[in-house]
C-alpha cells in the first residue's frame, strides 16, 4: 500500500511559519527523510509532505495549531516501531518526529511515579529505574526502539502486563496536545470518568502526548525463570490455565511454537528442547515464588509436561523478554522478509485463535513463527515470505488479513 501520487500540497503555504515555530533545521522535505518517515514496522507505505522535528514540548501546541488552522494533516511519530501503521502519514502533510521529547523530568521512588516526555525511549527509563531498584510494566518487545508516548498510543503490554499492567494501567496522567493545539492534562484520581485510561490506545486520534506520569514499580529480589515443554499448544493451554486456578500468580508468561523454539535454539543455543510442539517460558517473582514453582511442577506435570527446567536468575535480566526477542529474530532469519503482526482474543479463545492462524497460513502456502501469551491471549505471529515477489506479497497480506478477521470475531 502506497501513497497516491496525486496528493494536494498542504504543507508549502505554511512551510515557512512552520520553520520559524521550530528551526529551520528541525522541518524537512527532502526526498531522504520523507522516504524514510513514509512506513513503520507493518508493510503500510506512504509519504509525507514534511517532516518536523519536535525537541520542545512547549513548541508542540503552536505548531499543532498551525497546521490544523491550515489543513495540514498531521501524523505524530516516536521512534517507528509500530506494527499497526499508525504512523504511516495516510493523509500526507507533516510528520511530527518526537524523540526529540526526551527528558526524564522526574522520578519519585518513594511515591512510585515518574515524570518524563513522551518521546523518552521505553529502555532508557528502565535503565534509570533499575539503578534504584524499580522498573516500569509495559515492555514490548521494541523497547529498546520505542518511546514511552508511542506505547501509551497502543496500550503497549509485554511480559509483564501479566501481573503489573499495561500501559493504560500504569498511566496516572498525560499532558495532551489537541489536534487544534489547545492543551489540557488528563489525570486519574480526580473523579469522573478515567480520561486518562482512555486516551491509551488512541494512537494519537485525539491528540499528542507530550509528558506522561507513570507508574513505577519496585523490583522484587527473588525471580525465578521457568521453562516448560508440551506436545502441543493445547496442552499448554490447558496447563496454564489450571496452574493460575490454583493460585499461582505469574509475573510472565509467553509461549513458542514449534517453528519458533527450534529456529531460537539453532541460532542461540538456550537449551530449548527441539521435540516439543509448544514451550512455556515464565517467570514467578515476590515472596511467594518458591511456593508458586511447586504447585507449578505439580499442575505441569499432571497436564503432561515432559520436560520442566527452573532456576534462580538476577532479576534485571530480564529472561522472558529475552526469549521472545530472540524467537523473533531467530524466525525472521529464515526468510528475506517478515510480516509481524500482534492480535488479542480473550484468553479461553486463543486456541482456536492459534488455529485460524494455521489454516491462513496452510490456506496460502506460507510459513510463521507464533509467540503467544496464555493469560491474556495475545498472539503474535511473525510471517515469512519474500517481499521482492508480489504474488507473495499478496499472499501474506491476504493470510494477515483471515487471521485479523478471525480474531476480530472471537471478540
Amino acid at each position: 500500500m502506497s501513497g497516491s501520487l496525486f496528493v494536494k500540497d498542504t504543507f508549502s503555504p505554511v512551510a515557512a511559519r512552520a520553520r520559524r515555530l521550530s528551526g529551520e533545521a528541525r522541518v524537512s522535505v527532502d526526498s531522504v527523510a520523507l522516504a524514510l518517515h513514509s512506513y513503520d514496522a507493518g508493510l503500510a507505505r506512504f509519504r509525507p509532505e514534511a517532516v518536523i522535528s519536535v525537541a520542545e514540548a512547549s513548541g508542540l501546541a503552536p505548531l499543532m495549531r498551525l497546521l490544523a488552522e491550515n489543513g495540514v494533516p498531521v501524523t505524530p511519530r516516536g521512534l517507528g516501531s509500530s506494527l499497526t501503521g499508525g504512523c504511516a502519514p495516510a493523509k500526507g502533510g507533516a510528520v511530527l518526529k518526537l524523540g526529540g521529547l526526551n527528558k526524564i523530568l522526574e522520578i519519585d521512588t518513594a511515591a512510585g511515579y515518574a515524570f518524563v516526555e513522551a518521546g523518552v525511549c521505553n529502555g532508557v527509563l528502565q535503565d534509570e529505574l533499575s539503578r534504584a531498584g524499580f522498573f516500569y510494566s509495559p515492555l514490548p518487545l521494541s523497547f529498546r526502539c520505542s518511546t514511552v508516548g508511542g506505547n501509551i498510543a497502543v496500550n503497549a503490554r509485554g511480559p509483564r502486563s501479566l501481573k503489573y499492567g499495561s500501559s493504560a494501567d500504569n498511566l496516572l496522567a498525560v499532558d495532551v496536545v489537541s489536534p487544534g493545539g489547545d492543551e489540557f492534562r488528563l489525570e486519574r484520581g480526580c473523579g469522573g470518568p478515567d480520561m486518562a485510561g482512555f486516551f491509551s490506545g488512541l494512537e494519537g486520534t485525539c491528540g499528542v502526548a507530550a509528558r506522561v506520569k507513570v507508574r513505577i514499580t519496585r523490583r522484587s529480589g527473588t525471580l525465578i525463570y521457568f521453562l516448560a515443554a508440551f506436545n502441543s499448544p493445547e496442552e499448554l493451554l490447558l496447563a496454564a490455565a489450571q496452574a493460575q486456578s490454583q493460585g499461582v500468580c505469574f509475573r510472565s508468561l509467553e509461549a513458542l511454537d514449534k517453528m519458533s523454539a527450534t529456529a531460537s535454539e539453532s541460532c542461540f543455543g538456550d537449551g530449548y528442547p527441539l521435540d516439543c510442539g509448544a514451550l512455556a517460558v515464565g517467570e514467578l517473582d515476590g515472596h511467594g515464588a518458591a511456593d508458586d514453582l511447586k504447585t507449578l511442577k505439580r499442575v505441569f506435570k499432571a497436564a503432561g509436561c515432559p520436560w520442566f527446567k527452573a532456576d534462580e536468575c538476577d532479576p534485571k535480566s530480564e529472561p522472558v523478554w529475552l526469549a521472545s526477542s530472540r524467537a523473533f529474530s531467530a524466525v525472521a532469519r529464515l526468510s528475506h522478509s517478515v510480516l509481524s503482526e500482534d492480535f488479542s482474543v480473550p484468553r479461553k479463545k486463543l486456541g482456536l485463535a492459534i488455529g485460524a492462524a494455521s489454516a491462513a497460513l496452510a490456506q496460502y502456502d506460507l510459513r510463521a513463527g507464533m509467540v503467544y501469551s496464555p493469560c491474556t491471549g495475545s498472539l503474535r505471529p511473525s510471517i515469512l515470505f519474500d517481499e521482492r515477489n508480489i504474488f507473495e506479497t499478496r499472499r501474506a497480506r491476504k493470510a494477515a488479513h483471515e487471521m485479523l478477521k478471525a480474531c476480530a470475531e472471537m471478540g
